[in-house]
């Protein structure tokens, strides 16, 4: 798609993500917010973002959410408006002095009038909590983080790995695949990370993509997993001649139409159709 724009920046603040929001080109805002990561205290967190050129659909961003009924508190008049969540993250405090202790951002985009994604936020308290919810493919996950708090059990320290998503509704016309699975054996210090985990290799024999890909907050304290979010919809190939007008392959706008991975073809060679 010519003409578009990648903005990638990290360690900035709740201001800067304010300016970027507010920033406006001919009475619309001028970047589209299409990733996000907090880190860091969750009284004064920094963030990763990347955001492209030109805006596509109005947003807009909730910090310091607590709790999902603080979160639903906050949602229900940005619903009205017809803005549901689209992106949550989050990080949590390192020490006993504020026990299980996060913050939530949440980013919100614009839908059209006959889309309601029935958008539901949910914050576990472990991974196994949110792997007993992995059989129920009624909704699928469009956003995925994970983050660390401690506690104390009996006078020591313990960290907690709690785990964020956001899902939609299934419909008929739209019925997506996914899976979500902890892994153990994602290589340290790795450019290429997951692409190197044996377990994944596995995995991917039977899954098209890789969506979200989420280590563990707590890795120094030797918790060596990562949450994989596999589904089943397939990127377009890139062009067959690298002279073809492209920027960075060709984005498909969705809905798309859920296929399975054809045998044989690689991550490079897959597609992703759009709906009839």
């Amino acid at each position: 798609m010519g003409g578009e724009t990648f903005y990638v920046r990290d360690s900035v603040t709740k201001l800067d993500l304010i300016e970027l929001m507010v920033e406006k080109e001919n009475n619309r805002q001028k970047w589209q917010l299409v990733s996000l990561a907090m880190f860091g205290d969750p009284d004064d967190p920094r963030f990763a973002f990347i955001a492209h050129y030109p805006n596509l659909r109005p947003w807009t961003i909730e910090f310091d959410v607590v709790s999902q009924l603080d979160h639903i508190g906050k949602a229900i008049p940005k619903a009205a408006q017809r803005y549901f969540p689209t992106i949550v993250t989050g990080t949590g405090a390192s020490e006993l002095a504020r026990p299980d202790y996060f913050r939530l951002t949440v980013v919100y985009e614009k839908f059209p009038p006959d889309i309601n994604p029935a958008a539901v936020l949910t914050i576990y308290e472990s991974w196994d909590e949110m792997a007993a919810g992995v059989g129920d493919q009624n909704s699928m996950i469009v956003s995925l983080d994970s983050f660390g708090t401690v506690k104390n059990s009996g006078g020591k320290k313990v960290y907690l790995e709690r785990l964020v998503n956001i899902r939609y509704n299934q419909t008929q016309q739209f019925w997506l695949p996914w899976s979500v699975q902890k892994l153990d054996d994602v290589p340290k210090n790795d450019a290429a990370g997951v692409q190197h985990s044996p377990k994944n290799g596995a995995v991917m024999k039977n899954w098209a993509r890789i969506d979200h890909a989420v280590p563990s907050r707590w890795r120094f304290a030797g918790d060596d997993a990562t949450f994989v979010h596999y589904r089943k919809d397939m990127y377009e190939a890139w062009p067959a001649s690298l002279q073809d007008e492209f920027v960075q392959g060709k984005r498909v706008v969705g809905p798309v139409v859920p296929v399975h991975r054809v045998d044989g073809m690689s991550d490079g060679g897959s597609r992703r159709r759009r709906c009839a």
